[in-house]
């Protein structure tokens, strides 16, 4: 230290300078006020630790964090099925936060877990003495939506006793709401002496044509006129000429007058015709949105009672893609559907004798065949309808076709978490390397050769594929369909694609039932033909000779007939505006600008 009168240098010790003999009293003291210093800084610490200890404490045992702890502890059984558990940490979670709307969803779907739908209305009636209005609504949209995917699949099983018992359970909880449910999945009872169960208003659907003529074809004498796109040039055309010339062969005492149309004139006219009341009694159509404009308006007569004579032939999940207000409004030509293709030769070398039937087994298998040095997959990005084509059926083997089919129809709102899981899981697969990143260059064209040549353990894309792989591919090519990712609410036999191209029946033609008929004849005639003629896959049972076929197109056939059901293509099955818009956000999906929460959240912004 240095002395306080002259400045002297002193050493920390000395109390008195050396060099002028002045006092230095206050030395010692400054040594002393820096451990003081010390020492409150120490107890400072120690202050701020217990205090972030009992901040801890405190903050892990409010109600927040304890219900937080008690729905992700449901949430995790609810993954394991074990649903009474599940039950049981819901319940926890209300005794902490009464009012929270995640632990009574939690609990809808316990208890739909359970098969015991019936407890819903009770979880209602309790959750309205604790939720504020708004979650009070969304927890009944919740329920509602929930049940109606049930509803749509016990109809599609002809369960109609089940469907009844869950409108039935509805009914408790809000009456308007499930008045339309029932008018919309419910609205036929063939006994006039068979009621609802609830007296309730019906909605308006379109009116259906009551049938007044009995006479078979044999018996018929008239004349019928056809509309379709079946040009000279068209390549379905050789197989509407040969269905014509057997049903006149057939029924002598029928007269078709038909003319075809190029593709894009005829849209114009038949939707003018439609306008103006001027239709044929048969026309072509597309189904999805562009046949349900015609259904709302009115034009076009109801299948179902003349469908019961051919569903031998025609297996019912044909007909989902014209099925509207639960009734059927077309008859099915030719379709395609896409189809997992593989490289057998290459899934064999990485330890897979089949195409692995879940998404677990999928993705191990991605990884092995990368540990071989293989490509798993190509698409061509720049193609947006090939990237649709990988992603759509992982949304199918997501959401599930009932769903996914109204979701693309506008009959459900984008903004679901399933369809944002879908986007994040075709980016994961892209994430991890399963893509050819030198396809995102390629065309179609060059992709689908590259697969032919050995370069891709798979290729996902239509069945029209099929002809040219039997004929190019130098190895054994398998065949499936795109593994169901929530066993929940995908299921296997349900595919992408399926019959658009159709043929529908005015409602105000003379003889509807008949024409009706004769619709069915030429369908079943032309979907053979063009089958054979290789211009798609029948929707109709196969019944004239196919063993000149190429094995690939007679496997795939095969899996159609046995099909659950198909959901049409996003862009085909939605009119044209929203087909652009939702082209344009897949795009994105792909190069990885948008993730599924952005998909969800622009198409419900963009399209309703």
């Amino acid at each position: 230290m240095f002395c306080r009168e002259c400045g002297a240098f002193m050493d920390d010790s000395q109390t008195v300078c050396p060099a002028c003999g002045a006092g230095q009293e206050g030395g010692k003291k400054k040594k002393g006020k820096g451990k003081g210093i010390l020492i409150a800084v120490i107890v400072l610490i120690l202050l701020a630790a217990i205090g972030a200890g009992a901040y801890f404490f405190i903050s892990h045992n409010s109600p927040e964090a304890k219900t937080m702890r008690f729905i992700a502890q449901g949430e995790q059984c609810l993954a394991d099925k074990e649903y009474k558990d599940a039950v049981s940490a819901f319940e926890d979670a209300l005794e902490v936060t009464p009012d929270s709307l995640d632990a009574y969803q939690g609990i809808v779907d316990a208890y739909l877990g359970m098969d015991k739908a019936d407890k819903l209305p009770d979880v209602y009636e309790d959750a309205s003495d604790n939720l504020g209005k708004s979650d009070l609504k969304e927890l009944r949209a919740y329920i509602f939506d929930t049940v109606e995917s049930l509803i749509k699949k016990a109809m599609k099983k002809d369960d109609r006793d089940l469907a009844d018992e869950y409108v039935s359970m509805l009914f408790d909880i809000d009456e308007d709401m499930a008045a339309d449910i029932m008018n919309k999945y419910l609205p036929v009872y063939d006994d006039p002496g068979v009621q609802p169960a609830v007296d309730v208003p019906s909605v308006d659907v379109p009116p259906v044509t009551v049938v007044t003529d009995h006479q078979s074809l044999e018996d018929a004498n008239m004349t019928l006129t056809l509309w379709c796109i079946a040009t000279e040039a068209d390549s379905t055309r050789r197989s509407y000429e040969s269905a014509i010339e057997d049903l006149a062969r057939q029924y002598p005492n029928i007269t078709l007058n038909w003319e075809a149309y190029e593709n894009y004139s005829y849209k114009t006219k038949i939707k003018t015709a439609v306008a103006a009341n001027e239709m044929p009694d048969i026309f072509f159509t597309w189904s999805g949105a562009f046949l349900q404009d015609f259904v709302n308006a009115g034009a076009v007569y109801c299948l179902d009672d003349v469908y019961r004579d051919y569903a031998s032939e025609l297996p019912e999940s044909m007909l989902s893609n014209s099925t509207y207000y639960g009734s059927h409004y077309g008859v099915p030509l030719t379709m395609n559907v896409v189809t997992l293709f593989a490289n057998m030769d290459m899934l064999k070398e990485a330890g897979y004798d089949e195409i692995p039937g879940t998404f677990s087994e999928f993705v191990e298998c991605c990884d092995a065949l990368k540990e071989e040095g293989n490509i798993p997959f190509g698409c061509a990005a720049y193609e947006t309808w090939c990237v649709e084509e990988y992603l759509e059926p992982i949304m199918l083997k997501t959401v599930g076709a009932y769903d996914l089919h109204d979701i693309f129809l506008g009959n459900m709102t984008w903004n679901d978490d399933r369809i944002a899981a879908s986007v994040d899981m075709f980016q994961d697969l892209i994430a991890n390397g399963y893509f050819d990143p030198d396809a995102d260059k390629m065309s179609n064209d060059e992709v689908r050769y590259e697969f032919e040549n050995g370069k891709y353990a798979f290729y996902i894309n239509g069945s029209w594929n099929c002809a040219d792989f039997a004929n190019y591919c130098p190895f054994e090519v398998g065949v499936g369909e795109f593994p169901v990712v929530d066993p929940y609410y995908g299921e296997s036999g349900t595919f992408i694609g399926g019959p658009s191209d159709t043929l529908a029946v005015s409602a105000n033609c003379l003889y509807p039932e008949l024409t009706a008929q004769y619709a069915f004849e030429l369908a079943k005639r032309i979907s053979n033909y063009g089958y054979l003629d290789g211009c798609g896959l029948s929707s109709w049972r196969v019944y004239m000779d196919d063993s000149n076929l190429n094995t690939i197109t007679r496997q795939v056939q095969e899996m159609c007939n046995d099909a659950e059901s198909f959901v049409l293509f996003g862009d085909t099955i939605m009119n044209a505006d929203d087909a652009y818009t939702y082209l344009d956000y897949v795009s994105e999906v792909y190069f990885g600008m948008i993730n599924g929460d952005g998909f969800i959240d622009g198409l419900a912004r963009d399209i309703r």
